[in-house]
């Protein structure tokens, strides 16, 4: 109750990159607006902790586990609550009861997104999460060669059994690119994160570059996201979330005026893949609105119209135009014509 969409992040095998995908798109979904959470449900291997830079054991109040927060993101892992050495020899209906506790005796609330870091496989953890909790989608991460890319075969074809959505193929360390020369070089193959795609029918969310420091960052609790931001791996990242977003479909809200736009986007109080803004109420000019909400709603599409009433915004011709702004990058926008 109260978390709107459960999202796997999932491999077929260790070692690709999973745990650094699913903490970055959280973050990049939190820059969003979005209110997230991660589930560290590698209980053999939890890595959140350290990516995440956060140690300390989570309050309980009233029986239930108060998450810690990071970044805007809610957390939880069992790595957490046992000793950074303590090994987990765990079978599986121990397993299955730390995930019904994960899920249910851990105080959420409020979530547009919980983002469960699976462990590799498709063993009891996978099957104890699809029994117990409706999983809104899978993400499959897999690296370019071959051998990664047999394994999150398996994995895919497991929630396709499941009968869980597939969202789509993250390849992770796609290529390493050349701060100096700007040249890639594809140290471990090519394109296998698209043959992946196209065999389980399913899009490619993104290829995430290799890039100098960022096993460096991860390791002292800096994720990508925060310590570079404007890296090839960070843009990407952001890609891949507004995919993933993308993949339920677009969120549009219409605002009566600029100015309620702009008291949005301030506010943050509710996260719009676009929201229809009416610049010809007085106030605002077009372009100082859009140079606001660029400041104030960076990573939010917005487009500012005139002359709409609430009745008629979203008519045939409100949709051709929002068609063509679908199309367009990320940022404020404005049509200069009336939209009828």
């Amino acid at each position: 109750p109260g978390i709107a969409k459960v999202i796997a992040v999932s491999s077929g095998k260790g070692g690709v990159g999973k745990s650094t995908v699913a903490v970055n798109v959280a973050i990049a979904l939190a820059e969003r607006g979005f209110k997230v959470g991660i589930m560290d449900a590698d209980f053999y291997g939890p890595n959140l902790p350290r990516m995440i830079g956060v140690y300390e054991r989570p309050m309980v109040e009233n029986s239930r586990i108060i998450p810690l927060d990071a970044y805007g993101v809610k957390l939880m892992s069992i790595g957490f609550l046992v000793d950074r050495d303590a090994p987990a020899i765990w079978r599986g209906p121990i397993i299955t009861k730390i995930i019904h506790q994960f899920l249910h005796d851990v105080s959420w609330g409020e979530l547009d997104y919980l983002i469960v870091d699976m462990p590799p496989g498709t063993g009891d953890a996978q099957l104890s999460l699809v029994q117990q909790v409706l999983v809104s989608g899978a993400v499959i991460v897999t690296t370019p060669q071959e051998v990664a890319v047999g394994d999150a075969l398996r994995g895919a074809k497991m929630f396709e059994k499941v009968n869980v959505p597939i969202l789509g193929v993250v390849e992770n360390m796609s290529g390493f690119l050349d701060p100096v020369t700007g040249m890639r070089h594809d140290l471990f193959g090519k394109g296998g994160g698209a043959r992946l795609a196209d065999e389980i029918m399913s899009p490619l969310l993104g290829e995430v570059p290799l890039q100098p420091g960022l096993v460096e960052a991860a390791d002292a609790g800096r994720p990508i996201m925060v310590e570079a931001p404007t890296s090839a791996a960070a843009v990407m990242l952001r890609e891949i979330a507004s995919e993933i977003i993308q993949s339920f479909g677009y969120q549009v809200t219409a605002a009566p005026s600029g100015e309620v736009a702009l008291d949005l986007a301030k506010k943050r109080t509710t996260p719009f893949d676009l929201v229809i803004a009416d610049v010809s109420m007085p106030g605002l000019s077009g372009p100082e609105l859009a140079n606001q909400l660029r400041i104030s709603w960076p990573q939010q599409r917005v487009l500012l119209a005139s002359g709409y009433s609430d009745t008629d915004v979203l008519n045939r011709s409100t949709l051709g135009a929002l068609t063509w702004f679908l199309q367009k990058p990320f940022g404020a926008n404005q049509l200069g014509s009336k939209i009828r």
